[in-house]
Parts: C-alpha cells; structure tokens; sequence
C-alpha cells in the first residue's frame, strides 16, 4: 500500500492463485480490514440434479425466524431488541458529554462497539443456519420477499431489520454456487400462508395476526409451518409445468407469453392512468379540491367490488399502484412547475 513501510496484520487463511485487488476497509470502531480478490484455478461444481426427497421450503418470519417443510424451526434470538434497553441508556449518556470532546469520542467508539457486537452476532447465527440447511439438502426453495419494501411499514420494520432476511438469502445464494447446490425461487404474490396445502382451498380473508387458522375443509394449519411446504410445492410445480413445455423453444414460447401478458397489464394500467387523471381534473376544476395518491388508491379499492369493474381484480396490483404513484409524482411536480401538466396515456404509448 502506498505510504506504509510495513503493517501488523492477522491472515486469517493463506493466499492461493494470483491477488488481483485489495480492499481496505475501517469499521466505526476502528478496525481495519483487508480483503483480497484473487483468482485461482478452482472450478465451480456442477449443480446437483433436484430431487424433491432431497430438498426443502422454508419460510422466514419474525417470532420464528426460519421455518422449514419438515417442520424444523429456528428461533429467533432478536439481539438488537435484547440490546435495545443498553443501547438507548449508553446513548444518554453520551448525549451528555461535549461535542468534540475526548469523552464524546470515547463513548462514540462505546456504542459503535455494542452495535457492532449485535452485527456480529446476526452474521454469526445466519452462517451457522445457511451452513446446516446446505448441508442437509440439495435443494432449497424459497419466496422472492420484497425486504426493502417491507421495511417501509413502521410498525414491523425495526423487527425485520433485527431479524436480517436479506444478509441470510445472500448466503444461501452463494454458498450453494460454492456447493452446487440449487436455489428455487418463487414468487412474491403467489398464496403461500393464504392456500390449505392439504386440500388447496384459499383463504383470501387470512389476516396477519392469525397464526393458526382452519380451512373450510376443517384442516387446521400453522401459517408458517403451511408456508414453507406451499414454497416447496410451488416451486416443485413451476419446474414440472416449465419441463413439461414441448419443443426446443419452450423457454421462448413462455417467455412470449409472459411479454404478452405484461403488455396487457400495463395497457390496462395506463388507461387507469387517463381514467384519474381526468378524475383530479375535473375535481380540481368543480369543487377545487385537489386529490392525492391515496384519495385514488381508496377509490381503486372501492371499485374492485363494483360488478362493473370487477375485471380489475385481474391486473396485476403492482401495475396499478405503480401507475397511481406515478400520476401522483406527475401532478405534484406540475403544481411545483418542475414540468408541463401530465398528460393522457393510451395503450399505444410505449413510455
């Protein structure tokens, strides 16, 4: 490194191959890490052939943290909330000392300290968990969670973060590419909690705090536990219906029709699009009110139950949501005079 003679380090394992880059890093607390690229003459193994035994779903949750298809579950230790009284009181106390002062920076490395420790312990726990699972299956089915968007909800969002979802799917991803392991994927939207994985019937009124909740079949089920096999079977069937595709184009004729599909979600959308647009027009021009994103978002719910507008229920949410948050951006950057008044979209527009 340039401008240092020689450095005191700790090698945690010895190099192989050729370095091609180091990266220095220096945490809050005043470590300071390197950590070497190199490029050895390793191959990555081939992926192990998936067989449904030798697999397993897992769901991720809050009071339990992952809890899998054979009805294996591991608990969450929640180290932020069990150091949360800790933190808040050595907070106090630095918020007492100067700013600037030796005993402020002291306490600083203090807290810095104890959050890096919590850090520490998350990443301990999700390499001990990742580590078992890819030990014990070949295959790991999982649900395509929207994390960040998650954490937008006040209530739940410290609790996600505690419970680090995003830092454990990463390492399941990498390590099973070390492996050879096979990561299946499904969905976000698919009914994982909401469908009876015994008998398949949907419970479309299913609400967050029911834990424990009986089909019209009469099968009582534990939400997680029902989750995490509903992950495997989707994912099980979504590879049999994709291998069951005839011909040499199978993933072109699927990918055709999921194109043609989109499309006709976001044709559908842009007219919801003009529809209220023309909505905030005229009420701005009688009553000279002005709506926002949400007055739209209640009136889109409303309409859903309508017979008129029950082809509604078939477009994609995400597409209409976007569509609204969009007008919405649209119109209060008119009113800033950042840009011209938004204008009509037909399902000829391809922007």
């Amino acid at each position: 490194i340039p401008k240092f003679k020689s450095i005191k380090a700790e090698l945690h394992r010895k190099f192989e191959g050729k370095i091609r880059q180091a990266t220095v890093s220096k945490t809050a607390t005043g470590k300071v890490y390197i950590s070497f690229l190199g490029e050895t003459s390793e191959i990555i193994p081939t992926k192990k052939t998936i067989d449904e035994s030798k697999a397993v779903g897992i769901d991720v949750g809050i009071k339990d943290l992952v809890i899998c298809s054979d009805g294996t579950k591991y608990e969450n230790p929640k180290w932020y909330r069990k150091a949360e009284k800790r933190l808040n009181r050595m907070n106090r106390w630095r918020s007492r000392k100067v700013k600037g002062s030796a005993n402020r920076q002291k306490w600083n490395r203090k807290v810095a300290k104890q959050h890096e420790k919590i850090s520490n312990q998350r990443k301990d726990m999700w390499h001990k968990i990742s580590y078992e699972l890819l030990s014990k299956y070949d295959t790991i089915c999982v649900e395509d969670l929207n994390v960040k968007g998650m954490m937008r909800n006040r209530r739940m969002s410290k609790s996600i973060s505690d419970a680090g979802w995003g830092m454990f799917f990463t390492m399941l991803k990498y390590k099973a590419e070390w492996q050879g392991k096979n990561i299946l994927e499904i969905g976000r939207f698919e009914p994982s909690s909401k469908q009876c994985n015994i008998c398949g019937v949907t419970n479309n009124n299913l609400k967050l705090s029911d834990r424990i909740w009986t089909c019209e079949n009469g099968h009582t089920l534990d939400r997680d536990t029902n989750a995490s096999i509903n992950v495997k079977r989707f994912a099980f069937y979504k590879i049999t219906t994709t291998e069951g595709i005839s011909g040499s184009n199978a993933c072109g004729d699927e990918a055709i029709a999921s194109s043609a599909k989109q499309e006709a979600h976001w044709s559908l959308a842009k007219g919801e699009f003009t529809r209220y647009l023309n909505s905030r027009k005229e009420t701005y021009l009688e009553e000279k009110k002005s709506l926002n994103y949400y007055d739209n978002a209640n009136d889109l719910t409303k309409l859903k139950k309508e017979q008129e507008f029950v082809w509604l229920k078939e477009i994609n949410s995400q597409s209409l949501q976007s569509s609204l948050r969009n007008l919405d951006t649209a119109y209060n950057k008119f009113f800033r005079k950042q840009t011209k008044f938004p204008r009509f979209k037909s399902k000829y527009d391809r922007n």
